[in-house]
């Protein structure tokens, strides 16, 4: 039977993008590398150039589609997480 793909989606309001680096590190300390951080919205230029040098994942802005963020979640899932692999073989 094929793992289902868990997802947490959480809205944290406005000027919450330093939230996204706040929990990089913590993901960080509790060696969550198999976990993906990613976001979406109106964030600034800057914002985002520093999520994403802290690895925070793809960042989707307003127009984006669901099924661009869909895939770009299942495709890193394929890349990033044998162990779900090895589940459905």
């Amino acid at each position: 039977m094929e793992r289902k793909i868990r997802i947490l989606l959480a809205k944290p309001g406005l000027d919450g993008h330093d939230r996204g680096i706040k929990v990089l590190k913590l993901m960080g300390e509790a060696d969550l590398d198999d976990v993906l951080l990613t976001g979406g919205g109106i964030i600034p230029d800057k914002d985002m150039e520093a999520l994403q040098k802290q690895g925070v994942g793809c960042l989707f802005g307003p127009g984006n589609q669901m099924t661009e963020i869909i895939e770009y979640i299942t495709s890193w899932v394929d890349e990033n997480c044998p162990s779900r692999k090895e589940e459905t073989a």
